[in-house]
């Protein structure tokens, strides 16, 4: 059995949405088990969908199906860490394409600016990025912004002894990546700019 290529998944998500207008976390986990192949594709729209959900969404249960639906993705991201997962590779292969000499050119294109330091962070999993930040580079690299989670999730806990340096100029060893917020201050940079890049962590 061979991993469906993104159009098969584009496919069996419309599909499934066709006959699930409005699904809740246990129907995407029925998926999921019954098209494991295709769990990065599902993830991904699953959290798209489940943000969209959120955004419209003022019921007082909504926390709880927030909860659930954390849960729901949480456990994805470890299967897919628990299964040898093609897409995974691939997106290493990728990702390794930005880095380096390009990293400066698609920091523009992703909307961080010349600030190099701040993509080398995310591409390593040191710094967790807004979520429109992953969407641009998920758009960047054509996969799955739930492979590239995953990917940089694994960067981080791989990692030799991580440290960052705080806005308050000492370093401190990192137990998880550090908050796009305390990223961009620790760079010291004129406000206006600060204020700019802190603001791609706004709702869109």
């Amino acid at each position: 059995m061979t991993t469906p290529s993104k159009d098969e998944a584009a496919r069996l998500i419309e599909e499934f949405l066709v006959a699930n207008p409005s699904p809740d976390p246990a129907d995407w986990k029925r998926l999921i088990d019954s098209h494991p192949l295709a769990a990065g594709e599902i993830a991904d729209a699953a959290i798209a969908w489940g943000s969209a959900d959120s955004a419209e969404d003022d019921h007082a249960d909504a926390p709880v199906e927030n909860a659930l639906f954390d849960t729901l993705i949480s456990g994805v991201l470890n299967r897919v860490h628990q299964r040898r997962n093609p897409l995974l590779d691939t997106a290493r292969q990728r990702v390794a394409t930005i880095q380096g000499p390009a990293a400066r050119k698609v920091a523009v294109e992703i909307g961080i600016g010349d600030h190099v330091s701040l993509l080398n962070g995310i591409l390593v999993g040191r710094t967790a990025p807004p979520a429109r930040i992953i969407a641009a580079l998920a758009r960047r690299v054509g996969l799955p912004a739930a492979v590239l989670m995953e990917l940089f999730s694994r960067s981080f806990q791989q990692s030799e002894v991580p440290a960052f340096k705080s806005p308050d100029g000492l370093p401190k060893l990192l137990t998880e990546p550090v908050s796009w917020d305390h990223a961009v201050r620790a760079l010291r940079l004129p406000a206006e700019e600060t204020e700019r890049l802190l603001r791609l962590a706004d709702p869109e």
